[in-house]
Parts: structure tokens; C-alpha cells; sequence
């Protein structure tokens, strides 16, 4: 079904944030790739560095006091989630720069690393933790069919469960799901959810999504022209239509990166615009783009959206720490805590 506007209801409120920075400890600065996850009242930011050395996660309170942790088993990071023991945090093994998911002990820092098997087939999706009890971890393998893995941490070893994919998988977005995880996969054909877990089966199906979908705890968003944000419930599979807030002061631009951020009721998305113009000879015209990144409340019941407020950047990777909404990019760490404007 698709939800028509009630132009009568005010919708959610707005929100006034207050944003306090975390102060990085000295360092090699991130390179491409990072992740944010949280275990308890601690933060933990990895970053992959330039030079491909090992990776030395930051750890950080609500207060922004941050310290270097114990350098990880790993040259690169292709995600990180917090489970019942501490952080997750998944990337490539120094050496053969085989797939490695390492849990970080909150106490000491030391990180116990599991080798996750590939098989034969080449390894097409980098691993990606699931925050879970117990933490997942998903990648792929092989390209037309792939097979798309599910491994399990626990005490006792690595459970691995696996899904056939008849198209090439070219990046997973995992969440966790009652009884299991979904995970949306980008192929050719658009977005596919497949599903792990008991009540799998049970789950209705759900439709091919368009290229650049993304998934959140409950819910698959694609964003659309004219300010419109397409929202598929992957519980029912009912379909809703939001309008996303025009953002004061912004001409033309494009959406991307919408996600629901279900413990604190948010939406978060980014606006992405051109930013400068081409080389000087360049006869497309090709321009670079910048993006800036909003939150608002969302009313899962009505799906409807409050106002946007602008966040200090676009993130790259996000959490939810001790109440607070933490955003991470290459320029730095912001804490936020909102308060609803009466």
C-alpha cells in the first residue's frame, strides 16, 4: 500500500541538537574505509590507514575522551558491530589478506580473530558484522551464482550457514532480524533481500529493490525524485511513501544514504549537490559532489517525518551511544544528543 499525504497533521516535532566533538588521539589519519560501532557506555572507531599498517581502533566515551586501543589483526576494515561481548570488527588479515573477524575484549582491548573460510570461489563481498546476540558476519563469494555466507560467533567456533545468489553480489548490507538477519544485496538486477534464520521461511516476500536501496533494522528506503523516500516494512512488506523535508537554503539535489536509526527514532539521510566544476577543458562537465547530512524524527506507526536538522557532517559510519547519536567522516567525530523543540 502506499500512504497519500495528511497535509492535517503536523507530524513529529522538531529537534534541537547539541553536538559535542571527540578529540582523536594523535595518529595516522583513516584512509578510505571506516566503521563506527558500541559496546555498553564506549565507542570504538577503526579506520583503515593509508600506509597499510595495522589497524588501531580509537575508543571514545559520551564525554568525547578518547584513547588508542591495542593494534588490531587486521590491514583493512569493511565494518564493525558491537554484540554481548564487546565490538566486532571485520577486515583482511596481514600476510594472504584473507577475510578475519576479530571481537574485541572491552577490558583489555586484545582482539580474539576468527578466519572466515572462502572456499575455492573468489571472494567477492568483504565481510560485514551484524550486530546480533551472537554477532553475525556476512560476505560473499563467486560471482554468477554466488553464495552468500552467514557465519555465527560463538564459544564453541564459527556456524556457518549459506544462501545461493543467481547474480553476481556486489556489496551485502546486513541487519539483524527476529530469528536471524536479512540482508540486502546489490546485483545487477537491483536489490536483493535474502534472509538466515528460523523464521526465514515465515517472512513474506519481498520485491526487487532499486539500485542504491538500503536497509535498516525493519525496513528497505530508496530514495526518489522530488523529495520523495520510497520505504518497503520488511515484516509485511507494506510500501510507504515520505516526503523528506526540504532542507532551508538548498537548491537541487540529490538523496542518497537514507537510514533508520530505530533506538532513537531517527531518520537519517544526505542531500549530495554539486560541489565544483570540472577540470578546465573537461567538455562533459564533470563536476565533484559534496553531500551534508540530516536527522529527523520518524513515526514508524504513520511514517511520517519531523523536520530536518543539519548534522555536523555526512556520515560515513554512525551509532547509537548511551542515548547519544555519534556520526564519524574523515574530518573527525561528532556526539549528539537531541532534544524535541516544543
Amino acid at each position: 500500500m502506499t500512504d497519500p499525504p495528511d497535509h492535517a497533521d503536523p507530524g513529529p516535532a522538531a529537534l534541537a541538537w547539541g553536538w559535542r566533538p571527540v578529540v582523536l588521539p594523535p595518529g595516522p589519519p583513516p584512509g578510505a574505509t571506516l566503521a563506527l560501532a558500541a559496546h555498553g557506555r564506549r565507542a570504538t572507531l577503526v579506520a583503515a590507514r593509508p600506509d597499510g599498517g595495522p589497524v588501531e581502533p580509537v575508543v571514545f566515551d559520551g564525554e568525547g575522551a578518547a584513547h588508542r586501543s591495542a593494534p588490531l589483526p587486521l590491514v583493512s576494515v569493511s565494518g564493525a558491530a558491537g554484540g554481548p561481548h564487546g565490538v566486532v570488527v571485520a577486515g583482511a588479515a596481514p600476510g594472504d589478506g584473507s577475510p578475519r573477524a576479530c571481537e574485541l575484549d572491552p577490558a583489555t582491548g586484545e582482539a580474539a580473530a576468527t578466519d572466515l573460510p572462502v572456499g575455492d570461489a573468489p571472494l567477492a563481498v568483504w565481510p560485514v558484522p551484524v550486530a546480533a546476540d551472537p554477532v553475525r558476519v556476512v560476505w560473499a563469494t563467486g560471482r554468477a551464482p554466488s553464495t552468500l555466507w552467514c557465519g555465527t560467533l560463538t564459544a564453541g567456533g564459527l556456524i556457518l550457514a549459506r544462501a545461493d545468489v543467481d547474480a553476481p553480489v556486489w556489496t551485502v548490507q546486513p541487519v539483524a532480524a527476529p530469528g536471524g538477519v536479512d540482508v540486502l544485496c546489490q546485483t545487477p538486477a537491483g536489490g536483493l533481500v535474502v534472509r538466515f534464520g528460523d523464521a526465514a521461511a515465515a517472512e513474506p516476500a519481498l520485491p526487487a529493490f532499486p539500485s542504491g536501496a538500503t536497509l535498516s533494522p525493519g525496513a528497505v528506503l530508496a530514495a526518489r525524485g522530488a523529495g520523495h523516500l520510497d520505504a518497503w516494512e520488511t515484516a509485511t512488506a507494506a510500501h510507504h511513501d515520505l516526503v523528506l523535508p526540504a532542507p532551508a537554503g538548498e537548491g537541487p539535489t540529490a538523496v542518497a544514504a537514507p537510514r533508520v536509526v530505530p533506538a532513537l527514532g531517527l531518520l537519517v539521510w544526505e542531500t549530495q549537490f554539486p560541489d565544483t566544476a570540472g577540470f578546465a577543458g573537461d567538455e562533459a562537465g564533470i563536476r565533484t559532489l559534496a553531500g551534508r547530512g540530516w536527522a529527523a524524527l520518524l513515526d514508524r506507526e504513520r511514517w511520517r517525518i519531523g523536520p530536518a536538522a543539519e548534522l555536523p557532517v555526512a556520515p560515513l559510519a554512525m551509532t547509537v551511544l548511551d542515548g547519544a547519536l555519534v556520526v564519524a567522516a574523515r574530518s573527525g567525530v561528532w556526539i549528539g544528543r537531541a532534544e524535541p523543540v516544543a
